[in-house]
């Protein structure tokens, strides 16, 4: 999954910076044929080649690694004034079946909350 969405991220940072293959290759010291294996979907890049890239796009990799709806900021661990103690607001990845899950659970607290 985070691959597809690293693929998704790295075309859509190219195409927003007029970027191509080529140049990105040249900015992150990383073979053109390993690019262009990456943005074909092909490849398998390591954790330091991942970095890399982020670095040549100047993007943190946690970004690149994100999907597109959602902001860094909706990530920040936080309590608001609204929520009672015991309960926080998350944003979680999950396959489509623990997701499923985690909506009836969250469906459920707001039942409850509203008792």
């Amino acid at each position: 999954m985070y691959s597809e969405i690293f693929l998704f991220n790295l075309l859509k940072k190219l195409k927003d910076r007029n970027l191509n293959k080529a140049q990105l290759s040249e900015l992150s010291g990383i073979s053109p044929s390993f690019i262009s294996e990456l943005t074909n979907g092909r490849a398998n890049p390591s954790l330091a080649m991942l970095e890399k890239i982020a670095v040549s796009l100047k993007t943190p990799l946690y970004e690149m690694l994100l999907p597109e709806e959602v902001k860094p900021e909706d990530l920040q661990y936080s309590r608001p004034e609204s929520l009672p103690d015991g309960v926080v607001k998350i944003t979680a990845i999950l396959p489509a079946h623990k997701a499923f899950i985690v909506k009836k659970w969250e469906e459920e607290t707001k039942k409850q909350r509203k008792k």
